[in-house]
């Protein structure tokens, strides 16, 4: 009797350990790793970009870009950033709102325009996610002048450098400008952060 309640005793120990493990598990799938300056520590921001991206998958983010550490250039970004996929791009805007988009075909200075029916954009401060109206078209625009646009201008970095973002609120993805700046207007952005994207 009392090797049976060692036995039994063991057992339940054993299967604690697996139902540990496996919340552990949940818990790291759950947890995006970012070293965001945009986000700071903030883990539910971090959680919410992880659940737009892939709600159920292990996803790892490496910084390739930050605005406030490489500048504004748009040669630079394209230096550090072209021909990177998937990834993310996050925003933050002179008025704090934080936004951005991912997609899983790469940024380059090819003057041309591509398409991927799985890339989003969405706001942190309206906790949102907009897909593509149109699957059948081409939303991202690649220009060697300018750097990451979204549709015509949905996220459209083609002003005169990095610092200068549009958000034009009437593209295939939005109905609404991603900013509180005026819709369409071109707006002053406090950061602006790219990642690659892996899947584990």
């Amino acid at each position: 009797m009392k090797q049976e309640n060692i036995q039994i005793k063991e057992q339940i120990k054993i299967l604690i350990d697996f139902k540990n493990k496996i919340e552990q598990e949940e818990e790291r799938k759950k947890n995006l790793k970012l070293d965001s300056s945009i986000l700071n520590n903030e883990q539910n921001k971090k959680n919410k970009i992880k659940e737009f991206i892939s709600p159920n998958q292990r996803i790892k983010a490496e910084l390739k870009y930050r605005l406030t550490r490489d500048g504004t250039s748009f040669d630079t970004f394209h230096k550090l950033c072209d021909n990177i996929a998937p990834n993310l791009l996050l925003i933050k805007d002179d008025k704090n709102n934080i936004f951005g988009g991912f997609t899983k075909v790469s940024w380059d200075k090819s003057d041309s325009q591509k398409n991927d029916i799985e890339s989003f954009l969405f706001s942190i401060n309206k906790n949102k996610k907009y897909y593509q109206k149109h699957k059948d078209h081409k939303t991202i625009f690649c220009y060697s002048n300018y750097g990451p646009w979204f549709w015509g201008g949905d996220i459209g970095f083609y002003s005169t450098d990095m610092s200068l973002c549009k958000s034009a609120g009437n593209g295939d993805y939005l109905d609404e400008s991603l900013s509180t700046n005026k819709a369409g207007d071109h707006f002053k952005v406090q950061e602006v952060e790219f990642y690659r994207i892996t899947f584990e």
